[in-house]
């Protein structure tokens, strides 16, 4: 969608997402005493070795990247150096979404000085501690997702909704047209695989995969997706097994909120 210039609302999680992410980066900046850099070639390349890390705006192969970047020994088209790759999260644990980016910043910089950068830097906590991180593997992922992209040019993608979905503008344009085509990812929790599998048997809607539910015997720790199904079409509440409700004199309610990627 974005690459055929729509738009949409951004949720307000998002909002508060970027906004925390841009204040933090705003803040190792200032910190780090990172300042702007232009690396268009060798020559307007002259910086100090002893200041590491740098700011630019990169463009290579129809890709672009506004990003943090470090200067590292070693050959490439720029000269005697190559760049790598620099992602800031006040989070201890870095998201798989922040390491794609991180990846992603990877893939630019690879077109753009003719050499892959195995290793990039997260920047990270209070005290901006540098922690360095192999990427190599996760460029080829980048790369996977960006000839993706690039393959459906303004072609609209299958809606495929996703754990995600609530972190982007368009999730509500998304769950509208599923809605519409009754499509198989509104069940929560069920994955690609498990829908590519039931595409292959020629079940496309989560109608028609609501009629293959059958009873068994035995059951298995968690409903299956059929059942589930089967749930929404009748608008019915069903029974899944054997349930015993635990009756006592005392009952207490324990709410603990948390954040787990800073282990708190």
């Amino acid at each position: 969608m974005l690459s055929r210039g729509e738009s949409w609302i951004k949720s307000e999680y998002e909002a508060a997402l970027s906004a925390k992410k841009e204040k933090y980066c705003a803040q190792a900046v200032r910190a780090l005493g990172i300042t702007d850099a232009s690396f268009t070639n060798a020559q307007s390349a002259v910086v100090e070795q002893k200041c590491i890390y740098y700011r630019t705006n990169i463009e290579s192969s129809g890709m672009s990247s506004a990003c943090v970047v470090e200067r590292v020994k070693g050959e490439s088209l720029l000269g005697a150096f190559y760049l790598a790759p620099v992602i800031f999260s006040a989070d201890k644990k870095l998201p798989i979404e922040d390491r794609m980016e991180l990846a992603y910043d990877g893939l630019v910089l690879e077109s753009f000085q003719a050499r892959r950068p195995e290793f990039g830097w997260l920047i990270h906590g209070n005290k901006f501690k540098a922690t360095r991180l192999r990427i190599g593997d996760q460029i080829a992922k980048a790369r996977k997702v960006v000839d993706s992209i690039k393959k459906h040019g303004s072609n609209s993608p299958r809606i495929m909704l996703k754990r995600h979905c609530h972190v982007c503008e368009f999730a509500s344009a998304c769950r509208a047209k599923a809605i519409e085509k009754d499509d198989l990812s509104l069940l929560v929790g069920i994955s690609p695989k498990e829908i590519e599998a039931q595409n292959k048997k020629r079940i496309f809607t989560v109608t028609q995969y609501s009629q293959t539910f059958r009873p068994r015997k035995k059951f298995r720790k968690a409903p299956p997706f059929n059942l589930r199904t089967l749930v929404l079409r009748e608008r019915k509440m069903h029974l899944y097994g054997t349930t015993a409700l635990p009756m006592t004199s005392v009952q207490v309610y324990l709410d603990v909120e948390g954040d787990p990627k800073r282990n708190f």
